[in-house]
């Protein structure tokens, strides 16, 4: 038996049996198709990858937790992110002894939670560029994506007041968590890019009405602005998938008027 086994594991895993065994990828923009490249060989082993790149003199600084996901390609929590540059809290506990048995209360339950979370738009900056130079570190080929989607949150922080800056957070957390669960797109061209968008941000920008209380007055330029709005164009680029920036016309349906594309129309 255990010669048996030795024999399998000499052949290694037989890929045979997949079902997508033989099939040949689909077409991919050659950087997206040289990350999977490179995340296929970092799977082959991450923790030796890990291992090696903490070894690097040139290694970002970045939470040690952290590194496996950027390496797999998985979502990257920037609330650790920035929590990694700060020290946590302290630990109070207090040992109570009953019989041979020793039992920890740890003080107001708070032991090894961070201290610090992306609540601002200079907390968000700090922690997406440490996290791109992390996963520059492994995939140097999407430089341009992060730069042109940190472009793009920072140009939705600028048109959103400050109070809102919590919307935009969340959704750049959104695109991540849905980019990543992706191979074949980037975080600007994941299929939900616009609804995402238009979810977390529609109506919320400066001069939007929907921070009043129901029961306060919305001031008339306020009103003004909102139906000059909805006298805008519909947008005839976002319908086609090609306008994912905030601009001058309507981002919804051209056929109903909905918060989506014309293709995901009835």
């Amino acid at each position: 038996e255990d010669g048996t086994k030795t024999e399998k594991a000499k052949r290694g895993f037989d890929e045979t049996g997949l079902p997508w065994f033989g099939k040949p990828d689909p077409i991919l923009d050659p950087r997206i198709k040289k990350t999977l490249e490179r995340k296929r060989y970092y799977l082959s082993d991450p923790k030796q990858v890990k291992q090696s790149l903490l070894g690097r003199a040139d290694c970002p600084p970045f939470p040690d937790s952290l590194w496996l996901d950027v390496i797999s390609g998985k979502y990257i929590d920037l609330d650790k992110v920035c929590a990694g540059r700060f020290s946590l809290a302290p630990e109070s506990s207090l040992v109570q002894s009953i019989g041979d048995i020793d039992i920890t209360v740890r003080g107001n339950g708070s032991a090894g939670r961070p201290t610090k979370q992306v609540q601002s738009v200079a907390d968000w900056t700090l922690a997406f560029r440490s996290a791109k130079a992390a996963i520059l570190f492994l995939y140097e080929e999407r430089a341009d994506e992060l730069n042109t989607y940190e472009e793009f949150i920072m140009g939705q922080f600028s048109a959103m007041r400050t109070s809102e800056h919590r919307r935009v957070i969340e959704l750049d957390k959104a695109i991540r968590k849905q980019a990543a669960s992706f191979n074949n797109c980037t975080y600007s061209t994941i299929p939900n890019f616009n609804g995402l968008v238009t979810q977390y941000l529609n109506t919320i920008g400066l001069g939007s009405s929907n921070s009043y209380g129901s029961n306060s007055t919305v001031p008339t330029s306020n009103k003004r602005r909102r139906e000059d709005n909805q006298d805008k164009q519909i947008c005839r680029r976002f319908n086609r998938n090609q306008c994912v920036r905030a601009c001058k016309f309507r981002h919804i349906c051209i056929i109903c008027e909905g918060s989506h594309q014309a293709k995901e129309c009835g």
